[in-house]
């Protein structure tokens, strides 16, 4: 019969479709060995319940049955003994499988041990394996990994087209049809046996799979309190506002952006601004700066966002280190601990679930609106995007939902574990909040940012953004080496002032942008500022010169040496100039003689009067005439004298 089988599948395998004949042709299993080898590994726990029940009945069955016989009673009369009892074996007697044909079955399957006893302990040989994939999966192990490759691919083929592929390149490379798994079996180990988390990473990504396979975070808000956090986030609206182009001259539709920090316990939306421009860290500044005052100037224990690049900017929400070490925050000045969340990962931030609200409801009460995506777009979004003039201006816009959130989202009871039927606004009015209150210049002063670090220079002057700034209370700074000689400047977002501080933070003062002259002073204005600017040089020189005489107790100027003439170097002396020298090249080539008389004791080496010249002795007699050849020398002298042109005094 299986001859004739066989001859009748060759006849009839040419006549099929290549496709059928690799469904048709036979794959071979594992030995009856290898499923042993893999039965023996189960245990009980891997079963599922029904067939684990099923299993320890039949063992039961089993036992009881046997000792039946070896008290002499017959098979058939001890199974149905067994059977009769309604008390047991209630699955085995629904299925109808106590008979003596299986209890003969069974206990070839349990085995003996090499005492004849029957063995016991085999109870999984009488389990049902159905369906538990004891044997391999059908095909080469080459073929799964062509298939695999194809199908588990984010380009998510189906399994009837990743079939086709995979089963073509198999044939070009020549190798049997008879290592090629069927259609049906390929789906099958997909459906019972392929880890479908591993599956939906590679098709559809680790987004898709940490929302639908991976387990969610479950928190407590029991111990949350309201203002104990605040939420922060970007969003933009799924409706357009009209905007003026100034350079096209007509009106043309944008979409206003959202920049919202909500309470985390109760959902109030506490600080928000709307604006077209994309979000940065200005926007989400503002937004604090407007929750903390519409909170009473409380401000929040802490806030919570993401890692997106606004949120972690240098000196709000992370650290501007200054070269000694000093770090500046705005949160820390306003004594507001930070939390950030993994960036672009919606499960980790309570604040996504807000948005969603505002889009599903606020903005489909809007005429205006366009879905937040292209299939739930409605059909008239594109009347309004070609006639921006209908939409309504950024402050109606403002409007709208400043009216929607008092009147609708703060209104409405929440049923969830966090407000439990409380609406936000109710839950965030009950608030008990022991925060410091803090004033209004406390918070501008806080919310300067820092910006950078500079260098102090000639005339009290920093730089920054291409720009020179002065500060009077930078002068002791000038002409420090080192950190000694920088200053951190902080700068206000919104007004763009300019002050500097220590490095420590210690507020110095307001920089004012240095003024620029003409370089050629043609007006009275013009040469009066030139005016201003020389008389501020010497007022700051005479100040430096105040500070010298206070540094010297009056002794400036004085050289060592007059010092050691006094009696008493650090007693009150009296110091006056007894001569001076000034030169048009400036007062570095001028000069001032000091001396300093500290009781009858005077400094100097010109303080007394100089002794008087010795007189000439009177000569008496005319002295010899000079005759003969010294007469002749003397007048060669003298002539050779008046021919000279040096003076006396170079002689």
């Amino acid at each position: 019969m299986a001859e004739n089988a066989l001859e009748l599948f060759g006849n009839l395998a040419p006549k099929l479709p290549e496709r059928r004949r690799a469904e048709i042709v036979h794959v071979d299993l594992p030995s009856k060995a290898v499923v042993k080898a893999r039965r023996e590994r189960l245990t009980p726990d891997c079963l599922p319940a029904d067939k684990r029940a099923e299993m320890t009945e039949r063992l039961l069955f089993c036992r009881e049955v046997h000792d039946l016989v070896r008290k002499g009673a017959a098979q058939e009369d001890a199974v149905t003994t067994v059977s009769l009892r309604l008390d047991s074996f209630a699955g085995l007697r629904e299925k109808r499988l106590l008979t003596v044909r299986n209890y003969r079955n069974w206990m070839k399957k349990l085995g003996k041990h090499t005492n004849g006893r029957p063995n016991w302990d085999n109870r999984m040989a009488l389990a049902d394996t159905r369906g538990l994939q004891l044997q391999e999966r059908a095909g080469a192990p080459e073929f799964w990994g062509l298939y695999n490759t194809i199908y588990c691919h984010p380009n998510q083929l189906s399994y009837a087209a990743a079939y086709r592929k995979a089963a073509g390149m198999w044939r070009r490379a020549r190798r049997s049809d008879a290592d090629v798994p069927t259609l049906e079996q390929v789906r099958y180990w997909y459906n019972t046996h392929a880890d479908p988390t591993a599956v939906a990473l590679a098709r559809f990504g680790e987004e898709y799979v940490r929302n639908h396979h991976l387990d969610h975070i479950r928190r407590d808000w029991s111990n949350v309190q309201p203002n104990d956090v605040w939420v922060g986030d970007h969003h933009i609206f799924d409706a357009a506002i009209r905007e003026w182009d100034a350079q096209a001259q007509k009106w043309v539709a944008r979409r206003p952006w959202l920049t919202a920090w909500v309470d985390g316990k109760t959902g109030y939306f506490v600080g928000w601004i709307i604006r077209l421009e994309s979000p940065d860290s200005l926007a989400i500044m503002d937004a604090l700066i407007t929750g903390i005052r519409a909170n009473g100037n409380r401000c929040p224990r802490r806030v919570q966002s993401d890692r997106g690049k606004d949120y972690l900017v240098q000196g709000f929400s992370t650290p501007y280190t200054t070269p000694d070490g000093t770090e500046h925050m705005i949160c820390r000045e306003l004594g507001i601990s930070t939390i950030h969340s993994i960036a672009y990962n919606a499960r980790a931030k309570v604040v996504e679930r807000w948005f969603g609200e505002v889009t599903r409801q606020f903005c489909r009460e809007l005429p205006m609106y366009l879905g937040n995506t292209p299939d739930a777009r409605p059909e008239v979004a594109g009347y309004f995007w070609d006639n921006p003039q209908h939409l309504p201006s950024l402050q109606q816009f403002v409007d709208l939902f400043a009216m929607w959130l008092e009147d609708e989202y703060h209104a409405k009871p929440q049923d969830g574990k966090i407000l439990e039927g409380k609406s936000p606004a109710e839950a965030w009015t009950a608030r008990n909040d022991v925060t410091p209150q803090i004033s209004d210049e406390q918070l501008w002063r806080s919310m300067l940012f820092p910006v950078a670090v500079r260098k102090v220079g000639p005339g009290a002057v920093v730089r920054l953004a291409k720009r020179e700034w002065q500060c009077d209370a930078l002068w002791p700074f000038v002409g420090r080496s080192g950190d000694a000689g920088r200053v951190l400047l902080k700068v206000d977002r919104f007004q763009g002032h300019l002050f500097a501080y220590t490095l420590d933070g210690r507020l110095l003062g307001p920089c004012e942008q240095c003024d620029t002259v003409p370089a050629l002073a043609d007006t009275d204005e013009e040469r009066a500022l030139i005016g201003e600017k020389m008389a501020a040089q010497r007022k700051r020189l005479k100040m430096a010169s105040d500070t010298v005489d206070d540094y010297t107790d009056g002794r400036r100027g004085l050289a060592v040496a007059d010092l050691r003439m006094l009696e008493d170097p650090t007693a009150a002396v009296q110091v006056k100039s007894v001569g001076n020298r000034r030169s048009v090249k400036g007062a570095s080539h001028s000069f001032r003689l000091l001396t300093a008389t500290q009781g009858d004791v005077s400094t100097g080496f010109a303080a007394q009067d100089p002794p008087a010249p010795t007189p000439r002795p009177q000569i008496e007699e005319e002295p010899p005439a000079i005759t003969g050849d010294a007469a002749k020398l003397e007048a060669l002298l003298m002539q050779q004298f008046d021919n000279d042109e040096e003076d006396d005094d170079a002689w």
